[in-house]
């Protein structure tokens, strides 16, 4: 076991050590980011990935049990959106969205952002075009805000699905 008094080079040995005890033990999660255990507490930061293994209890700081919801959906909504050289809206602003994909069915690159005002030089990420396949974006996160789009020049379009 760990000492916490010995700092750890790159940290790696000291996430090894919390990912095996969670593995082991029912944890609870409190308040932001702090994972209980046993008598102990580790310090998650948003962002950090860490596989677990077995059953998660999600609770408040009172101890009770907070409902986690998964996403799904039985419906799709599609769109087709003219590529342009200036910034258009890709999706507008939806407070039930869950997912959205957009693919890039110009032969040129489709700047994103998460946000109003895609530029040239102010985007999220850069979608590539293709001659024959396009490249493509997932939403990471359960992102409800307006997403706009540039793309170097206009050409083709992409092909848009909001769950």
């Amino acid at each position: 076991m760990l000492s916490p008094s010995v700092p750890q080079p790159d940290g790696s040995a000291a996430l090894d050590a919390v990912a095996a005890a969670l593995e082991k033990l029912d944890f609870r999660l409190k308040g932001m980011g702090v994972q209980a255990y046993g008598g102990g507490q580790v310090h998650i930061d948003p962002g950090e990935t860490i596989g677990i293994v077995g059953s998660v209890e999600v609770s408040n700081d009172d101890g009770n049990p907070l409902p986690v919801r998964q996403f799904a959906s039985t419906s799709a909504v599609t769109a087709r959106v003219a590529s342009s050289a200036t910034a258009v809206t890709l999706l507008a602003m939806n407070p039930v969205r869950n997912q959205a994909i957009i693919y890039n069915e110009s032969t040129q690159t489709l700047k994103i952002k998460l946000g109003s005002g895609a530029s040239a030089t102010d985007y999220t990420i850069p979608i590539a075009g293709g001659a024959t396949v396009g490249g493509y974006y997932e939403l990471p996160v359960r992102y409800t805000g307006i997403i706009t789009g540039i793309w170097d020049s206009a050409n083709g379009f992409a092909q848009i699905t909001e769950f």
